[in-house]
């Protein structure tokens, strides 16, 4: 039936004015039927609900307490400038001409000797537990030959490089206070 409308209209489209085709309405197909697998159509699909318009949660039933703590607290972390003074200090000496290594112990306000060393001890401390492990002393070095460098200031035990002896023969070593 359409195609003898289609072939009706289009022999006859040669003889009416253009006028008249702006009147003719457009045909339309007609409506299918939903299947149950179709896609939602534009209209189908509700607009989105405003925020302020949501409606609230349903109130959940009351949470559950916290287990109450059974261990004391802990106290909280040391300053980080903070140290706490030992009573001695443990060096390596190395001999760098014939390449032996001593352990010293050096009580604080003491002295000791390693060859041609005097290494004196005015303070070691250390860092608390609860802060990262590091140790500094604050050592007198001075060599019985009256040319060689000597050393007065802090040696750090993690930072070995920061502030050493400078000396020819010896390197000293803060290994820990104690």
């Amino acid at each position: 039936m359409r195609s003898v409308w289609l072939a009706v209209m289009l022999l006859g489209a040669g003889n009416v004015p253009m006028q008249a085709w702006a009147q003719v309405p457009p045909v339309t197909p007609p409506p299918a039927t939903p299947d149950a697998g179709d896609a939602p159509k534009p209209d189908d699909i509700p607009p989105p609900v405003p925020m302020d318009e949501v409606p609230a949660p349903p109130p959940a039933e009351e949470a559950p307490a916290p287990p109450k703590e059974s261990a004391p607290k802990k106290q909280d972390m040391s300053p980080p400038d903070a140290w706490v003074p030992r009573t001695q200090a443990t060096l390596r000496v190395m001999n760098k001409i014939d390449s032996t290594v001593q352990t010293l112990s050096v009580p604080v306000g003491g002295s000791t000797n390693y060859q041609s060393l005097t290494i004196k001890l005015s303070g070691c401390f250390v860092r608390p537990p609860d802060l990262p492990d590091d140790a500094a002393a604050h050592l007198t070095i001075t060599d019985s030959r009256p040319d060689l460098p000597g050393f007065d200031a802090w040696m750090l035990k993690n930072e070995p490089a920061l502030n050493m002896l400078q000396h020819p023969v010896y390197d000293v070593q803060l290994a820990g206070c104690a």
